[in-house]
């Protein structure tokens, strides 16, 4: 998913959030906002990832790993 669509999908499930009605539609909205930002958040490290040299990269990889666990 490019990232102009990621943005688009994200800011279509902030209305979506926003216009539900229901305790059980909000919950399921933020859900998958949740999910999209995540999936937002790694491609925007992994482009990061891929301009940064080699060696600068398995460094930040290790430190991303270390920090970012759940």
């Amino acid at each position: 998913m490019d990232l102009n669509r990621s943005d688009d999908r994200i800011r279509s499930l902030i209305d979506k959030a926003l216009r539900a009605s229901g305790e059980v539609e909000v919950t399921g909205a933020i859900a998958e906002l949740r999910t999209a930002l995540k999936q937002h958040i790694q491609k925007i490290r992994d482009l990061a990832a891929a301009k940064l040299p080699l060696d600068q990269r398995r460094k930040t990889d290790r430190n991303t790993l270390e920090t970012h666990k759940e």
